[in-house]
């Protein structure tokens, strides 16, 4: 799985060796789907088609629901897919999830908080994000 995503990351997703062959090779290998949701999903991000990211993700999500070291970065990915289709309300519950979660990185609490004051600019105070 992480030469997969070591693949994607470097955006090598076609052909024999790419990211999108490798996948297919683990899920005839037996790579739970759940896992294979959250390939099929980076990959979908990488093509910047964040919609087709968004099932992915969400269905990865619904599966791997009780992996707490991998559904923190699922979420984090669809927070940033949610805000690309301009889903801000989206974007806004899975913030609060990552951020009421207990592996959540700093990085979510600040972009809740960036993101509650965006679409709240009238409030007037960090405050307004509790």
């Amino acid at each position: 799985m992480l030469l997969a995503e070591t693949l994607i990351s470097e955006n090598k997703l076609d052909g024999d060796e790419g990211a999108i062959s490798w996948i297919e090779r683990l899920r005839r290998l037996g790579l739970a789907p759940g896992y294979a949701q959250y390939l099929d999903g980076r990959v979908s991000m990488a093509r910047q088609r964040w919609d087709e990211a968004i099932r992915s993700l969400e269905s990865a999500r619904a599966v791997l629901v009780a992996d707490t070291m991998i559904t923190p970065t699922i979420n984090l990915m669809l927070a940033e897919c949610y805000g690309r289709v301009g889903a801000d309300e989206h974007r806004l519950d899975v913030l609060r999830r990552l951020v009421e979660s207990d592996r959540a990185p700093d990085s979510a609490g600040v972009e809740l908080a960036r993101s509650l004051w965006s679409a709240s600019p009238s409030c007037g105070s960090i405050w307004c994000v509790s």
